[in-house]
């Protein structure tokens, strides 16, 4: 009897320290998830807070565990895709699988040493395109260069949550994809906030929402122009001596992102509709991507390596290169630019419709969207979109002043922070018969809406119009 008493209390001790252990995890996790809810909810999402100060929240005292967290779920899910991509191509593409496997080799080392990807030790030497296949009905909405500028992607946010395309908790909620085209750091003071909603973004939907690399992700910008500081500054603040993950770790977990992105929308019979190419400075026009954008087979791979196939060894042109409007091509006088001609012959060689990228600085074109747009012929577009962008002179953020009036760039008027809607079945089918000559159309007051609030009726893209998708509605 004595025996059996002493089973039965062991049993029960080591089932209710089993419990013990589940209720507590639960509950870190739980209360974790609310305080995240909380920032979103009381600073995000609430119109009442206005200003730029209100809106940076690495002061609060959860944040950097938030932050943290969110950062181990992000690089799980880069590392993961970039695991499944190797495994895929084992037997059918060595060179790429090899270069992968080292940069994976380098990322998870332990001593955080700046990841420069493979052999060459380069920014060339490694990178990848992405595509996502949509159904022509999705309605796409891009963002330009944000720099730090909290005020801008909270605004948008807001505006996204009032057309409930996502809701408080930052999950998309209808037949839409999110796309921001790199240089989400720097040059201002909310870059940490910044980098931690997208990252939130990202983690809720990794299928509908696209992050593209831009040269700020990078060690050398980020070393000198704001990030490393801002990092520096969280840290400090913290009274519980937590920090937030290593400097290195993260710029290295942001050069795991794509250069470029390919979202196809399919008609019915599984065919190509359009494409839209994002990328931050420009694409590689000498870059053939054959049956990568026209073989839409489920089996195929959905990233494509870059590896050996940049013009230029010495600089990435999807990170630095300008889309400049003279009609000629790169040469020596112009070794980080890709004339517009360049650009027009490469669309007509993939099926591109739409080539959407920042990065460039603006000028008296840009519309006081941020806006500024290059039509050809052919009806294939370009446009250029700067998210934020103006110096502030009291605290040196990037806070997107702009005269429209006067088109010139000056400290006096905010301009609307924006996203560049696209909606698929409203963009024009490609026509042939002009390929031997460019005309460039440039962005005019009519070419664009006068706020972002009706951007979508400007466009033709009422949510109410679009189809729904098994896809991508949840």
């Amino acid at each position: 009897m004595n025996k059996w008493c002493i089973i039965y209390f062991y049993l029960g001790w080591f089932i209710m320290k089993k419990f013990f252990i589940y209720v507590v995890l639960f509950y870190v996790v739980l209360n974790s998830l609310l305080k995240a809810e909380n920032i979103l909810k009381d600073i995000v999402f609430n119109d009442k807070i206005t200003s730029l100060e209100q809106m940076k929240f690495a002061s609060n005292p959860d944040f950097i565990k938030l932050f943290n967290n969110s950062f181990n779920k992000f690089e799980k899910i880069l590392v993961d895709e970039l695991n499944n991509w190797s495994n895929s191509i084992k037997e059918t593409d060595k060179n790429t699988y090899d270069n992968i496997a080292l940069l994976l080799k380098d990322y998870n080392a332990k001593d955080y040493k700046p990841l420069f990807y493979t052999k060459k030790k380069d920014e060339t030497s490694f990178c990848y395109a992405k595509r996502i296949i949509v159904p022509n009905s999705v309605f796409l909405r891009s963002s330009g260069d944000i720099h730090s500028s909290i005020y801008h992607l909270i605004d948008n946010l807001r505006y996204l949550f009032k057309k409930k395309i996502i809701n408080k908790k930052l999950k998309i909620t209808k037949n839409n994809v999110l796309a921001f085209t790199g240089d989400f750091l720097d040059r201002g003071s909310a870059d940490v906030e910044v980098l931690y909603l997208l990252m939130c973004l990202f983690i809720n939907n990794p299928d509908k929402v696209i992050l593209i690399r831009g040269n700020h992700e990078s060690f050398d910008m980020t070393g000198v122009n704001g990030f490393l500081d801002n990092l520096n500054k969280t840290n400090n603040i913290n009274q519980e001596g937590k920090k937030l993950v290593n400097y290195v770790k993260i710029v290295n977990c942001l050069k795991l992102l794509p250069v470029t992105a390919f979202i196809i929308s399919q008609n019915k019979d599984n065919t190509v509709d359009k494409i839209v190419q994002l990328v931050h400075g420009c694409p590689d026009t000498q870059i053939n991507y054959n049956d990568f954008l026209s073989n839409l087979d489920i089996k195929k791979s959905n990233y494509f390596s870059l590896y050996n196939r940049l013009k230029r060894d010495y600089s990435n042109v999807f990170l630095w290169a300008d889309i400049i409007d003279e009609k000629f091509d790169i040469d020596e006088k112009h070794e980080t630019s890709c004339s517009a001609n360049a650009v027009y012959k490469y669309c007509i060689k993939n099926n591109i419709n739409l080539v959407i990228s920042g990065h460039t600085h603006v000028h008296s074109e840009y519309n006081k969207l941020g806006i500024y747009r290059i039509e050809f012929p052919n009806n294939s577009q370009i446009i250029r979109h700067i998210q934020n962008f103006g110096l502030d002179a009291q605290d040196g953020d990037y806070s997107g002043y702009f005269d429209y009036k006067n088109k010139n760039i000056c400290n006096k008027l905010f301009y609307q922070p924006s996203l560049v809607p696209t909606k698929f079945s409203k963009l024009k089918q490609l026509d042939f018969s002009y390929k031997d000559e460019l005309s460039e159309k440039k962005s005019t007051d009519s070419l664009e809406p006068s706020s972002t609030e009706d951007m979508d009726s400007e466009l033709n893209g009422e949510e109410s119009d679009l189809k729904t998708s098994s896809t991508f509605e949840d």
